[in-house]
């Protein structure tokens, strides 16, 4: 087998992985709440004010334009109403996001440059757990 054969058989045999392995996606999965958790959670973004809604709303742009980058770079709205548009704007913002932002902009999270609890990561709250608040307080 001649070199010129060789490559365009690697080219076939590869052409299939390449073509799936695409950039990964940013979509934060929904969790499963009580209905009772839902409204804590809209709630307490409601309520914020100051830096902590202007780091809320900067939060939700950023994850929405990623949302839309992606789906763009990957042709994902092409079968949808709307487009990537739709897949970005319309229903993107859904309670674990909500829940993450105020997890960020409320300072609950510490980051390692503070030097404290570098590995913490953003746990959602799940059916069953108590509220965030009652978590803080403990």
């Amino acid at each position: 087998m001649n070199t010129r054969n060789r490559s365009a058989l690697l080219v076939m045999l590869l052409l299939p992985v390449l073509t799936f392995a695409g950039p990964k996606s940013p979509e934060i999965p929904r969790e499963k709440y009580t209905p009772e958790r839902t409204m804590e959670i809209i709630n307490e973004s409601n309520a914020t004010t100051g830096k902590v809604k202007e780091c809320k709303n900067k939060f939700f742009a950023e994850y929405q334009e990623s949302l839309y980058k992606h789906c763009v770079a990957t042709n994902g709205g092409k079968e949808i109403g709307g487009g990537c548009e739709h897949v970005a704007y319309a229903y993107s913002i859904h309670e674990r996001v909500i829940e993450l932002a105020l997890q960020k902009c409320k300072g609950n999270v510490i980051s390692p440059a503070s030097g404290a609890r570098p590995n913490q990561s953003l746990e959602p709250t799940r059916v069953g757990k108590p509220p965030l608040a009652a978590q803080l307080q403990r």
